[in-house]
């Protein structure tokens, strides 16, 4: 014989609440209070994002991408004023301050997308301050840490040059040949060919053994 199943006396609404209306309006406080902060959170967010913006838009002198680097710390204005700022203390051949304020934007913004490009402006800056290898060097940091951006073509590119700048013909045409394989759809590609027919017309002179 099949027995009844048994449920619980059934709650009135006005006992539940007498029960619980402590620990309900202590949440929906919480909640109340959770979306505040948040609602503060994104108001405090996008407005100093936009001040950010603003500021860096009109920051043309030394001074001014210095201020928004100051008052914005970590945000991706100060992060491309960082990278602006390098550029132009190299062309104004300030190298060594300019090579301090590419490597605090790599150091500090290591998420932006614009890193790439600070590492290839920093071996810009040790290529015309004249210092070869340290040149090579970033080029290379360009070069495998961001294989897939546009830096990378860029680079090689540059480091086959430095080696064939230094007479060093054997590694240039192996550069130049690497960029031909590597990226073929690249406009670098043009000038690495147009470079190895170059040498490839005046290899270099071997000199005569001795008799």
């Amino acid at each position: 014989m099949a027995t009844e199943p048994v449920y619980p006396d059934s709650v009135e609404p006005d006992d539940f609440w007498e029960e619980n209306k402590t620990k309900i309006i202590l949440y929906g406080v919480l909640i109340l209070l959770a979306l505040g902060a948040f609602g503060v959170y994104q108001w405090v967010t996008v407005n100093r994002r936009d001040a950010a913006n603003a500021l860096f838009s009109g920051a043309e002198s030394e001074a001014a991408l210095r201020e928004v680097i100051a008052k914005f710390p970590g945000s991706a204005a100060a992060g491309s004023a960082g990278l602006e700022l390098g550029n132009q203390l190299r062309k104004d051949g300030k190298y060594a301050e300019a090579i301090t304020a590419l490597e605090a934007f790599i150091q500090n913004n290591p998420k932006h997308p614009l890193v790439c490009a600070a590492w290839l402006s920093l071996g810009t800056t040790h290529e015309v301050e004249g210092k070869p290898e340290e040149a090579f060097a970033a080029y290379e940091k360009a070069l495998t840490g961001f294989p897939e951006e546009f830096s990378a073509p860029l680079a090689l590119m540059a480091q086959a040059r430095i080696r064939d700048g230094q007479g060093n013909q054997e590694e240039a045409i192996r550069l130049y040949q690497e960029v031909e394989t590597r990226f073929p759809a690249n406009t670098v590609a043009r000038e690495a060919a147009q470079q190895l027919q170059r040498l490839r017309r005046n290899p270099p002179k071997t000199a005569p053994a001795n008799s």
